[in-house]
């Protein structure tokens, strides 16, 4: 056998073994067996305040704010959801249409 022809077999049995390898990964793995009832969290919590703003400028259009919702939400954190309603610094810059 030639060495040419072992280089192309031994490429071939790599690419044959990461194809079959990848096609085994799982990319989302349930191992929950049983359904609980949806607990739901009455929304009465005032989450701050909020800022948002829409300006057009040429051909831009820039959106600013700060992540806040202008609406009461549940409590968070809570059993169900670990995370805090915190302020962040949003800001878009789109292209205005012609």
């Amino acid at each position: 056998m030639s060495k040419t022809s072992v280089v192309w077999a031994t490429a071939f049995a790599v690419s044959v073994i990461a194809a079959i390898a990848t096609a085994q990964h799982r990319f989302r793995y349930h191992d929950e067996t049983s359904a609980e009832p949806l607990r739901l969290v009455p929304a009465t919590v005032d989450p701050g305040e909020n800022s948002a703003s829409v300006r057009e400028t040429g051909s831009k259009i820039k959106v600013t704010g700060n992540g806040i919702p202008d609406h009461l939400v549940g409590q968070f954190p809570n059993s169900g959801n670990p995370h805090q309603i915190e302020t962040q610094k949003v800001r878009l810059r789109l292209t205005a249409p012609p």
